[in-house]
């Protein structure tokens, strides 16, 4: 339910003027439980100490015919998984035109070390034209690689930073015009190294960021929602993924979609990534969810195919004298992953979502995590570090025929 807050009117006999701001926001708790099934032993593409070089092993791949046993990790507790509001005022100037103001803020939720006070969510900023179209700003977390079409709206968990890539912050500015059912879409992105006033168009590339730009367009009729987007990165490195710029993007096609059939809804997602080094991500998605009264029951099963590691030159993977290259070529096969979720409406603002995922950790993850995590090492002693947390240790088993993660869901949600 929304809340409008009304300008005080002890305030308004002074002769302020004061905008309507609608206030609305959202809270998710419940209990989580993470396991990881990694299996040991030798494969035939298992990475494998081979030799040292600088003190540190270089890795080959496995012969193959190793006996596998199972390892199992995770955790389980109670805790907030969102906590957000947020102040939203809108004002018609006239001539058709209006302007609205988005403010968020959000994580009011525990951490290892202790309560997170309020931070910056969502915000954005809209100017609107009936003549002319949409100019908006905005500075927001992002949002999943496939959510909402894709997933049909079922009550599932995300595999964004699981099978897909990680959900990141950004800040756009976008300018939008409908032309009849299709609107048109242009936007300019800039990455979270490069956001706040003044920063993310140009300066020192590690400081900035990627840069993107994008063009979309979006249907919607009757039953019909899907988009076609293509994006375009500046400020690649294409020599290495080590240091701060880490791993880095060319460009990206993406389509998605939904169909409502009535006494179902089902989704389709597609996206294909270049990374600057050469390698290619190929990413797929499909959904359904069937609402029967006030429960809604859905399911998603992802895919995501890597290729063109093994060919990237081995000085884009040479890190302090190491050739890593040999794990990282690892990467390259096919990963998949799927959700089940059930959704019950105890009201329209309250309701309780069970839901439960499991995948293998796909190798572009795994590349990601890699680059990610040396960004912020120099020496060569952190190689070992970096394997483990990327995924991408000795003995460590990889894609399809390697670790299974899982996740399961208990969840309270009620919006205000």
């Amino acid at each position: 339910m929304k809340k409008t807050l009304i300008a005080l009117a002890a305030l308004a006999a002074t002769g302020a003027s004061f905008a309507q701001v609608t206030i609305t926001g959202n809270v998710i708790s419940g209990y989580q439980q993470t396991v990881s099934n990694a299996y040991t032993g030798l494969q035939t593409r298992d990475p494998v100490a081979v030799g040292t070089l600088n003190g540190i092993a270089t890795l080959g791949l496995g012969t193959g015919g190793g006996a596998r046993t199972t390892q199992q990790n995770g955790s389980s507790g109670f805790g907030v998984d969102t906590a957000e509001i947020f102040f939203t005022a809108k004002e018609d100037i006239g001539g058709g035109q209006s302007v609205e103001a988005k403010l968020g803020l959000e994580n009011v939720s525990r951490g290892a070390a202790a309560p997170t006070a309020f931070g910056p969510a969502d915000t954005t900023l809209t100017y609107t034209n009936t003549s002319f179209g949409r100019i908006q700003y905005g500075n927001t977390r992002g949002g999943a690689v496939f959510s909402g079409y894709p997933s049909a709206g079922a009550a599932v968990i995300d595999m964004d930073g699981k099978l897909f890539e990680r959900r990141s912050a950004s800040e756009y500015i976008n300018y939008a015009v409908p032309i009849g059912p299709i609107t048109v879409v242009a936007q300019m992105g800039e990455a979270a190294a490069g956001t706040g006033l003044g920063q993310g168009q140009s300066g020192t590339p590690t400081l900035v960021g990627q840069r993107s730009t994008m063009l979309l367009g979006l249907y919607r009729e009757g039953p019909i929602e899907a988009f076609l987007a293509y994006k375009t990165y500046d400020n690649g490195n294409s020599t290495s993924i080590f240091g701060p710029a880490a791993l880095t993007k060319d460009t990206q096609w993406s389509l998605q979609g939904s169909y409502d059939l009535g006494m179902a809804k089902v989704g389709f997602g597609y996206a294909y990534t270049r990374a600057s080094v050469g390698a290619t991500v190929a990413d797929m998605l499909v959904g359904v969810n069937v609402p029967m009264g006030a429960l809604e029951i859905g399911a998603t099963f992802g895919q995501e195919i890597v290729s063109g590691i093994a060919d990237v030159p081995a000085a884009a993977l040479t890190n302090n004298g190491t050739n890593l290259k040999p794990i990282l070529q690892v990467a390259d096969g096919t990963a998949t992953g799927w959700s089940i979720g059930a959704k019950y409406n105890l009201s329209k603002r309250t309701y309780l979502k069970a839901n439960y995922a499991a995948w293998t950790t796909s190798g572009y993850a795994q590349f990601e995590n890699f680059a990610a995590a040396n960004a912020a090492a120099s020496a060569a002693q952190a190689n070992a570090a970096l394997k483990a947390a990327s995924g991408l240790a000795a003995g460590a088993p990889l894609m399809g025929y390697g670790s299974i993660e899982t996740q399961a869901n208990l969840l309270l949600s009620h919006s205000f």
